[in-house]
């Protein structure tokens, strides 16, 4: 049973990345149901999302539940809150003074200026030149605090319509006051479409069908309907990395989520597909008995497109003699000589107008993409090279010795404006003029990102660089696979291994992955292979500390830069969030310097994070229209490495490349993190001289390919600390790449109808 009070939030106790938080409150009126602390406040925990001073100084109404379970005193779970408008002229006058519109000089004079019988914020809203009458008060600021109260007002309205649904916290409602101009408009089209609610960031599919339910909207909604595909088809579905789903086998299940009848779900699922792109808000394709989304099919078939175009229009760049002759004069200097491998590359690369380059790490790939840029620039082409992440970008920078680029930046920029991926005219007129494309570390890019440099090469050459055996690509798809196994690219294959000598027993482990061959003798304490060094030990916390004593020995002689700790995870005693916070400690743990910090009150320990002045960080969103400290455009890019260089209370100054780009405090957490310690699947694409990788006991979730990820970022050492056994379980696990991708099953049906027809 819930208990109403009138409540006033003084102070965030713990707030959670979900929006889940903790909030310190005390009475604005005397009830007798709430159990009060010796500091006379009590705690409310739900769903929030917002920033404190966005509950100051108002009075709720709240419905609460008490919360047993013993993580705060006097504990209560919010079920609604409301806000009220104050009504009387005592209320108006005593919210007046206790807001922040006005100062309390201020407040005074305005008392002194109107009767106190009179409906102040009434008045004011409704007459804001009244208030320059009031000594001190300007037009400015008569019309600041109008249009405060009238935001005030709004906001007592939704709080009013939907304050009482489930799963509608103060979070959802400042997204409500912000999706219009017009309060009672937004609120009349939520209650004709509870979906509309979905336009707030956060805000998904079963918070909207709470709030549907709660309006009684019936089930057989078509809305409810469409959003429920793309909800649980979609992208739960998608985001395993297939592109497309079974409809067949899909529909039905997602009929019985839904509670409805699988025909009308049909019904609504082929209507919706038969639109065009414009009109088809939910973005769903259907094709054959397969569905996805307008994007990826469209992404994909401007792969298929684009690669089968440039397999048909294959020409030489110049004679074979020409190119023969300039290889030769490159080689003549050289102390090596070209492999049979290399040889045949470097032939197809004179030949093809796309190229596959596969092999492991170590296996000459950048050596012998140097000497191709050398030669192409030979022949008075432009040559742009790419990779997915900035790391990878740095990484290819180094190796080549000129200028490496990510996709986003050299591709793009996209805008995002209208949820839909867009390349600006002048961005792409740019680009016209390269001749060559090489992409690098092809493994992680995914179909759309793919889709976009193509789209955007003209036709222009295109070098594909990757290492199959590193792990795919987080976004849908699963391209250089599907390009190695599905269209019959041209292709040349490295095999032998060059980098760390012949003698390096990185690479003889990596290959020992590969080649599913890998095993470690469980009774041995520790296997000393010389550049590669394996302790066996079970407990993580024991990892964890092993991991961080490595750490701080080498950190200073090596620089953050160089050394790396690699974990399979987040969260629990070895992941990324726990560790980072201990490195902090070790080398920037100066609690002098300026910080800004997160989840001091928490009861989870993980969600403790300080930044501080020269913490080593790096970006974790790509962000295409941020701004410098100077206002001017730039864009960040997911993996982008930097330092803080300034912390206030409000912001954060981040040095990232040539880049200073300030954070406010909302949006630190979303935006960067430490980067001591990061994940495996985060380290794809980069290297460092000294790799310290964490493997827990619970082995789940981990695999050949990710511990082949991880060992191949080593250049010099690469220390592994973990259970032998789960080191042996994961050297049997292969990632799945029999992902669904429309390229695959392309290829499948053309090889099918080739069979029918002979």
């Amino acid at each position: 049973m819930s208990i109403e009070c009138k409540a006033i939030f003084t102070k965030k106790v713990y707030s959670g990345e979900d929006g889940y938080a903790v909030y310190s409150a005390k009475l604005a009126e005397d009830n007798d149901y709430i159990q009060l602390s010796s500091y006379n406040n009590f705690s409310i925990s739900g769903d929030f999302s917002i920033e404190q001073n966005d509950l100051d100084k108002k009075v709720f109404t709240i419905n609460v539940e008490p919360d047993y379970s013993g993580k705060y005193q006097n504990s209560y779970n919010m079920v609604s809150i409301s806000f009220d408008f104050p009504s009387t002229s005592k209320e108006q006058w005593a919210f007046l003074r206790e807001s922040n519109l006005v100062t309390q000089n201020r407040y005074t004079a305005i008392k002194n200026t109107f009767p106190s019988n009179t409906l102040i914020l009434d008045l004011i809203m409704d007459h804001p030149d009244y208030l320059v009458k009031v000594p001190t008060v300007g037009e400015k600021l008569a019309k600041k605090i109008h249009d405060k109260l009238v935001e005030e007002k709004d906001l007592a309205a939704i709080y009013q319509a939907f304050g009482d649904v489930p799963g509608v916290g103060p979070g959802v409602i400042l997204g409500i006051q912000k999706l219009g101009t017009n309060v009672n408009e937004t609120i009349n089209k939520i209650k004709i479409d509870p979906f509309y609610l979905m336009k707030i960031p956060r805000v998904g599919f079963l918070v909207a069908d709470k709030v549907r339910a709660f309006l009684k909207v019936p089930l057989t909604d078509r809305n409810r309907c469409l959003h429920g595909v793309k909800h649980y088809i979609l992208d739960s579905f998608l985001s395993t990395g297939n592109t497309y789903a079974d409809l067949n086998k899909e529909i039905y299940k997602l009929a019985d989520l839904l509670y409805v009848n699988v025909s009308l779900l049909v019904q609504y699922v082929k209507e919706e597909s038969e639109k065009n792109d414009k009109e088809n808000t939910y973005g769903i394709k259907i094709f054959g008995n397969y569905i996805s989304t307008i994007e990826l099919y469209e992404a994909e078939k401007i792969i298929s497109k684009k690669i089968s175009y440039l397999m048909r229009t294959s020409k030489k760049i110049t004679n074979t003699k020409d190119w023969n002759n300039r290889i030769s004069k490159e080689m003549s200097g050289m102390p090596q000589t070209l492999s049979d491998e290399q040889q045949t590359f470097l032939k197809r690369v004179n030949e093809e107008n796309v190229l596959l380059l596969v092999g492991p790490g170590g296996s000459g790939k950048s050596w012998v993409t140097e000497l191709t840029v050398r030669l192409l620039k030979q022949q008075d082409l432009e040559v742009t090279l790419v990779a997915p992440t900035a790391r990878a970008a740095k990484v290819m920078t180094n190796y080549i010795h000129q200028p490496a680029s990510t996709i986003h930046r050299a591709m793009l920029p996209l805008l995002f404006a209208t949820g839909e991926e867009e390349v600006k005219e002048n961005e792409e007129d740019k680009r016209k003029d390269a001749d060559v494309i090489i992409i690098d570390e092809s493994s992680m890019v995914d179909s759309e990102l793919m889709s976009i440099v193509l789209k955007v090469s003209k036709d222009a050459r295109i070098i594909i660089i990757g290492d199959s055996f590193q792990l795919p690509s987080v976004g849908p798809g699963n391209v250089l696979y599907d390009l190695i196994h599905s269209l019959k690219v041209p292709m040349v294959e490295f095999t032998k291994i060059y980098r760390q000598g012949k003698d390096s027993n990185i690479i003889n482990y990596a290959a020992a992955l590969r080649t599913n061959s890998f095993h470690l003798e469980n009774w041995e304490d520790k296997v000393d292979a010389g550049d590669i060094v394996f302790i066996n030990e079970k407990e993580n916390e024991t990892i964890a500390d092993l991991a961080i004593n490595f750490y701080s020995k080498d950190v200073k002689r090596l620089g953050e830069e160089n050394l790396m700790i690699l974990s399979p995870v987040n969260k629990g005693p070895i992941g990324r969030r726990t560790l980072n916070p201990k490195i902090q400690e070790i080398v920037n743990g100066n609690e002098r310097l300026d910080t800004m910090s997160f989840g001091e009150n928490s009861p989870n320990p993980d969600d403790l994070v300080r930044f501080r002045v020269d913490d080593y960080i790096t970006v974790i969103r790509n962000n295409y229209n941020a701004q410098d400290t100077n206002d001017n455009s730039c864009i960040l890019v997911n993996g982008d490495v930097g330092k803080i260089s300034h912390v206030t209370d409000k912001t954060i100054v981040c040095d990232i490349d040539d880049l200073r780009v300030p954070f406010l405090k909302n949006e630190v957490k979303s935006n960067i993190e430490h980067l001591w310690a990061t994940t495996i699947h985060k380290s794809q694409g980069g290297q460092a001289d000294t790799v310290i990788i964490l493997i827990p006991k619970n082995s789940w979730g981990l695999s050949a390919n990710m511990l082949y990820t991880a060992i191949t970022r080593a250049k010099v050492k690469c220390l592994v600390i973990g259970d032998f056994n789960a080191m042996n379980r994961a050297s049997k696990v292969f990632e799945n790449y029999n992902r669904r991708t429309m390229l695959s099953l392309n290829a499948q049906l053309a090889k099918e109808a080739t069979k029918n027809n002979k």
